[in-house]
């Protein structure tokens, strides 16, 4: 739309992204008058449409979990199928508190999706639980999660765990959301009683 835009996003964690969805064929110029990290994702895409422009203002933000059950998180999302249908991708952040999960209850979809990870500080570390399978993740680390397996994540108590997540629509089955784990919905109730410790 040859607009300019003069954008500073000095915080993953306490700022929201800056986002552009352009179709095929289409051309971006950015100039960087600093030191700066861009994320670019492709892919392969029929659909040609206006570019989409999303301002931190505009990023829907989600703060989900509870205290009780350590799962408190702040979801980012840039746009998915219901607001940009026209895009074969849905793309946010997540920003996991210490010491918490995120992604959890677990859940899964059957549409491949990336994580891209950050930690703050940068010297801590993460979980990431694939399946069966369980990943240390730390800042740069990048993992790809298939075939539907569910994916909660898990910060380490002190540190903050960010990731940017990508989910690709598959051919007549776009992603529109996810299931839980069945084993694990009893998390989900109202007023789920947790163990504590004893007082004794």
């Amino acid at each position: 739309d040859n607009k300019l835009y003069d954008l500073k996003r000095q915080s993953l964690i306490n700022e929201n992204p800056f986002t552009f969805s352009v179709s095929r064929d289409s051309k971006v110029k950015i100039k960087a008058k600093t030191k700066v990290e861009l994320a670019l994702i492709k892919t392969k895409n029929k659909n040609y449409f206006k570019p989409i422009i999303i301002l931190p203002r505009n990023v829907k933000v989600e703060l989900r979990g509870s205290k009780k059950i350590l799962n408190q998180r702040f979801v980012k999302t840039s746009w998915d199928y219901f607001s940009h249908p026209e895009s074969n991708l849905v793309i946010g952040e997540v920003v996991t508190f210490p010491g918490n999960s995120s992604s959890y209850p677990p859940h899964g979809h059957l549409q491949p999706e990336i994580y891209l990870y950050k930690i703050e500080p940068e010297q801590g570390y993460g979980l990431a639980k694939i399946g069966d399978n369980a990943f240390v993740v730390k800042n740069n680390d990048a993992i790809k999660i298939l075939e539907g397996v569910d994916h909660p994540q898990y910060s380490a108590p002190g540190y903050v765990l960010w990731y940017l997540w990508v989910v690709r629509h598959l051919p007549n089955n776009p992603y529109k959301g996810f299931k839980y784990v069945r084993g694990h919905r009893w998390l989900l109730k109202k007023n789920v009683k947790i163990w504590k410790p004893s007082k004794k």
